[in-house]
């Protein structure tokens, strides 16, 4: 139990002192002043000016949770910008602790084996926490979406397995629903989770797969995630019908875009070189789309048929919850963005990589000592110094 204190203290300061610089970037020209400063649900008073932030959308977006908390930060302390850095900074370092916990149940349920568990839980956590393509989702202010709808979605599966250790109790479920409520009504992404608690159920099954019984547990979260599906199509349409791709880039390519944001992604977080705040689409829409975009989706079959072939559930899994993390922003479904790909899309998706890494170590018999250890410190040392970087010069 000391054990535990301790590292998760160290979860939560070690990242807050990495992306500390980060307060003092002052607001970005990117969004902030749409979404933050000229946004007059922000200057909340009155309990009318409540009511509308959960009644009305805001530029083609419905995020009310988010829209409170800004309004809170506002009212107490104004548009000080390292006022609103340093809580989001907080929110995230609250993330990593609670992203340990979860990955420890997750672990517990005979995912990790007892081994190495602790030190891939703690290990992956503190990647989450310091990896560089975390600044964007931290440092930028109008981004703190994520950082609320992961907090939520965080505590959901974690009250879900709970409830789901106690034989399904009712509390616990409920709380469940609950967060993941409040995860949908920080950022609209989470209506995909009840696929990610329903891939964790899954993996932590330790029998044979009960269909029915899991489907009886989630009918509910993919009945309230539809719901609100709906209505962010609505949002979306009515804010943004002119700038959907879905006028401009035909289904198939937008599948082979797909493709080569997920490739660019894993490559992205394995090797994050060239970071940058806008990823343009490579080319206009009524153009020939370029021939070298073709290797892309050939590459992520590749990756999938080499998991499949493993016949090892757990590396499959891991990296269907990656997928299922970054399904909705990937231009499958049109979006209204300018930006192909932006890596405050990864935040939630990042651990569950690490993990599959981990699982390959271990499948080929890497031993977790020894030189695997110390490279294992010296990319933690890597990433460190080079987030502490971005995140000062990140606006």
């Amino acid at each position: 139990m000391k054990k535990e204190f301790y590292l998760s203290f160290f979860l939560f300061i070690y990242p807050l002192l990495i992306l500390a610089p980060g307060m003092f970037t002052g607001f970005s020209k990117i969004d902030d002043g749409w979404m933050l400063l000229s946004n007059d649900f922000v200057k909340l008073l009155t309990i009318q000016d409540l009511i509308s932030i959960f009644t009305e959308s805001y530029h083609g977006q419905y995020s009310p949770l988010n829209t409170l908390y800004y309004s809170l930060v506002y009212n107490v302390f104004g548009y000080n910008p390292i006022a609103f850095h340093f809580f989001n900074i907080l929110i995230h370092c609250l993330n990593t602790v609670l992203l340990f916990f979860l990955l420890k149940k997750i672990g517990g349920l005979g995912v990790i084996s007892q081994e190495w568990r602790m030190y891939v839980v703690f290990v992956t956590a503190l990647i989450f926490g310091i990896h560089p393509m975390q600044v964007e989702s931290v440092i930028w202010i109008s981004a703190s979406k994520i950082l609320l709808f992961s907090l939520f979605s965080i505590l959901s599966i974690w009250s879900y397995l709970v409830s789901k250790e106690q034989g399904g109790g009712y509390k616990y479920y409920l709380l469940s629903l609950l967060f993941f409520i409040m995860s949908i009504l920080s950022k609209e992404q989470a209506v995909i989770l009840p696929v990610v608690i329903l891939l964790i159920e899954i993996l932590v099954e330790k029998k044979p797969v009960q269909k029915k019984k899991i489907i009886y547990r989630t009918v509910i979260f993919f009945f309230i995630a539809l719901i609100f599906g709906v209505l962010s199509i609505i949002i979306q349409e009515k804010g943004f019908g002119d700038r959907l791709e879905t006028q401009y880039y035909p289904l198939s390519e937008r599948l082979i875009l797909a493709c080569f944001a997920i490739v660019e992604y894993i490559y992205k977080i394995i090797a994050p070189i060239n970071l940058n705040k806008f990823y343009a689409f490579p080319y206009t829409p009524g153009t020939s789309i370029p021939v070298y975009f073709y290797v892309y989706p050939i590459i992520f079959f590749l990756i999938v048929y080499y998991l499949c072939t493993l016949k090892d559930k757990k590396s499959l899994l891991f990296f269907l919850i990656f997928l299922s993390n970054l399904i909705l922003s990937v231009h499958i479904l049109p979006l209204a963005r300018k930006v192909l790909i932006a890596d405050r899309y990864v935040y939630l998706a990042i651990p569950f990589l690490i993990l599959l890494l981990f699982e390959l170590l271990v499948k080929y018999k890497f031993s977790l000592k020894g030189w695997t250890k110390f490279a294992i410190i010296v990319i933690v040392i890597v990433l460190s110094i080079y987030t502490f970087s971005y995140s000062q010069n990140w606006s």
